[in-house]
This record gives structure tokens, sequence and C-alpha cells, in this order.
């Protein structure tokens, strides 16, 4: 009893400063940290692990190493987000790239739908959007609502958005028995009217 609890003990330390040496930005200690078999999936009592953690920063080097050391690209956090679902929030394309090589689930959308690709397009990061479709991202999948990007993007005003999923064929679609077009008109966005006119 007293080795295991010493061995939890342990672990639990190591996890904590693994996660202290990510906030940290120090690569050389997620390094060691990895290389001494550290669990690099033990989650913060928030639920945060450190792969998650590091979506929110740019280490790539850091994404690396816990992606080498088979760090679980599909764990979401409490709140249904994925890692490829915060790295695209947070305009993080190396790593979007480097989770999408690792197979992570493009598809998997949070509790009100929302995938991957419809918060790229959604948000005008059209880089992550581009490797995101490369890997088989729909640009048509639709949120809980029944929103798909090109609705919300019209809705919202963002002309390049709409370019961009107009030029990608994007589906045409209404929402509550509106059509994009109609939706745009509406809400006084003529520049998006005029893209989705032509």
């Amino acid at each position: 009893m007293n080795a295991k609890a010493d061995l939890d003990t342990a672990n639990q330390e190591n996890a904590m400063a693994l996660c202290t040496a990510i906030l940290n930005g120090s690569v050389k200690a997620v390094e060691l940290l990895v290389n001494t078999n550290c669990d690099v999936d033990k989650s913060m009592t928030d639920g945060c692990t450190p792969l998650y953690m590091e979506t929110f920063k740019s280490n790539v080097e850091q994404v690396e190493l816990l992606l080498e050391a088979k760090g679980d690209v599909g764990k979401p956090w409490k709140d249904g987000s994925t890692l490829l679902y915060r790295a695209t929030l947070n305009c993080n394309v190396k790593a979007v790239e480097l989770l999408l090589n690792a197979q992570c689930v493009v598809h998997k959308p949070m509790s009100d739908g929302c995938c991957p690709t419809f918060r790229a397009a959604v948000d005008q990061k059209f880089d992550s959007l581009k490797l995101l479709i490369e890997h088989g991202g729909h640009i048509n999948q639709q949120t809980n609502d029944t929103a798909t990007p090109l609705i919300q993007a019209s809705y919202e005003g963002s002309m390049e958005a709409v370019r961009f999923l107009v030029d990608a064929k994007a589906e045409l679609n209404t929402l509550r028995g509106m059509t994009q077009l109609e939706l745009a008109q509406q809400q006084g966005h003529q520049a998006v009217v005029s893209v989705l006119q032509q």
C-alpha cells in the first residue's frame, strides 16, 4: 500500500511539474519529464491535460514532445472541446497540423455541435481551415441549431469567410426557413449579399 501511495504521489508531482514546465515554456524541462515516463495524460483538477494546456500556447517543440510521448489527442476537456478545436480557436496553425498528423478526429463537435471546421470558417482562420478540409473536414457540418459555416458567416457579415466557403463549394442551406442570402439581407450585410449573388 505504501509503495503504491508513493508511486501515486510521485506521478501526481511529475504531472504538476510537467504542467508548470509547459506554462513556463521550458522545453528542456518538458523533455526531461517526458523521458522519465511522466504521465502526459494526467488531468489537473480542472480536467486540463498537458497537451490540452499546450494548445493554448505556441510552443511547437513542446507539442511535438507530448505527441511523441503518445499523449491522448482525443481526450476532451470538461466543456466538450477537443485539442483540435482549441488549437483552431487559438489560431495555432502548427498545432492544428501536428494534431491532424497525429490522427486527431476532425469532425468531433462540442456539446453545441460546433466542430473545428465550423470555428475556423466563421473566425476566418483560413490557414487552419485549409488544413482541416485537406484532412476531411466537412464545410457543411451543422451545429445543433442547424447552422452551417456559410449560414453563420452570412449572418455575421464575415465577407471573407463567405467568399472562401462559396469558392470551396459549400452547400446552400436554410436556418429557420431563411437562406444565407436572406439572412445577410436582413442583417444589412450588403458586401456579403453581393458575394452570394455572384
